[in-house]
């Protein structure tokens, strides 16, 4: 479980350097929507709790990496929202066999919601797609 986190790349990616040359800047309402993603502790209460994760646990990513995934993916600063993206839905094992039963959020000590992170990388995902490949033929 501990290693799973590495496997989303949780820094920050950008190929421009500062203005101030020292850090990279957001707005309060850009960093506001960061709120409830970077405070996990990584305490694997939630991936301990997830059916999805104990049956599939080669596969499947589990609820922490996602939350620390979705929050990279969130960040305003970031110039690799697409690939992280990308890179974390290839493999539809990964994102896709949670079946938002939402234990890992009953269950997380800090309140976070990593159900609702789960959710909204899932429709980002499928918004970025080409309608095409989901009509039937």
């Amino acid at each position: 479980m501990l290693s799973r986190p590495t496997l989303i790349e949780p820094w920050l990616k950008t190929t421009k350097v500062p203005a101030d040359r020292r850090e990279y800047r957001q707005s309060p309402a850009d960093r506001k929507k960061l709120d409830g993603l970077y405070e996990c502790i990584l305490c694997a209460c939630c991936s301990t709790s997830c059916p999805s994760y104990w049956w599939n646990p080669e596969d499947f990513t589990g609820p922490a990496a996602l939350l620390h995934a979705y929050r990279w993916i969130c960040d305003s600063r970031g110039e690799f929202t697409e690939a992280r993206l990308q890179s974390i839905s290839e493999d539809h094992k990964k994102l896709y066999r949670c079946s938002t039963i939402k234990n890992c959020t009953a269950t997380c000590p800090k309140s976070l919601n990593p159900a609702d992170a789960i959710h909204k990388m899932k429709t980002k995902h499928m918004l970025a797609q080409p309608m095409e490949r989901y009509e039937s033929h």
